[in-house]
Order: structure tokens, then sequence, then C-alpha cells
């Protein structure tokens, strides 16, 4: 079992673009479709296909790391 801590961070699609490019660092353009599930307030199940792998991702809320 795999645990991963999960934190947000918000930029816009044009800065990231921006930053790879001035880093000369490579990317490709890809597709991903996510799905979620609620099971409770503090668990949910996400699942997400990217190239024609599928990945379930089992999400416990924790407010310790908040």
């Amino acid at each position: 079992m795999v645990y991963e801590i999960q934190k947000n961070f918000l930029l816009s699609d044009c800065t990231l673009l921006e930053n790879l490019k001035k880093d000369n660092i490579p990317f490709r353009n890809s597709k991903f479709e996510t799905f979620y599930t609620q099971i409770t307030s503090n668990h949910s199940v996400k699942f997400q296909s990217f190239c024609n792998e599928f990945y379930k991702i089992t999400k416990f809320n924790n407010s310790i790391l908040e």
C-alpha cells in the first residue's frame, strides 16, 4: 500500500507552461479522466485513467496534515 500526501497549488495553465519552457523542461499535453466517489466525510475514492492505464486512489482526510 502507498500513502500519498497531497497538497494542491493553483497556477494558471499559462504560468505553468511558461515556467517549463523558460527552464527548458520537456513536456507534453495529456488527457486524464477522473471520477470521484465520497464514502464518508473523511474517506473518498478517486479513479483515474491515463494512457490506457487505470489507477484507484483511496483518500483519507486527516486534519493533522492540514
